[in-house]
């Protein structure tokens, strides 16, 4: 991935079927997937991920495609998920909305992080 930003992930689902639903329908039609959001913060003077002190905002980062998922731990709360994502608005200005990401979320804090790029 060329130009990865990592982003914080300050809200998103609190149903960890919601993530296996996800990856299941992503494989049985193209138009059958079901999109996943998740609330980031960033700075928007300069699109950059959010740091701490710097100003921030917040935009959507929507999963349109999970390809892989697996348990971080054994809790069965913590994710790696690897897909398809859009944006609300592009993060970087020569982008397109649409990237590849890996993420890691915890269901339970409903936090985490994505990589896009």
């Amino acid at each position: 991935m060329d130009n990865q930003r990592q982003y914080t992930i300050v809200y998103g689902p609190n149903d960890r079927h919601a993530f296996i639903e996800a990856f299941e329908r992503a494989y049985r039609k193209a138009n059958d997937a079901k999109d996943i959001t998740f609330t980031v913060a960033y700075n928007p003077q300069t699109k950059e991920p959010h740091q701490p002190g710097a100003p921030y905002a917040q935009t959507y980062i929507n999963i349109t495609k999970i390809t892989g998922i697996f348990y971080e731990d054994s809790s069965g709360q913590i994710f790696g998920l690897i897909g398809h994502a859009k944006t609300e608005e592009r993060l970087s200005p020569s982008a397109p909305p649409s990237y590849n990401f890996k993420a890691y979320y915890d269901v339970s804090r409903r936090k985490g992080h994505i990589t896009i790029g």
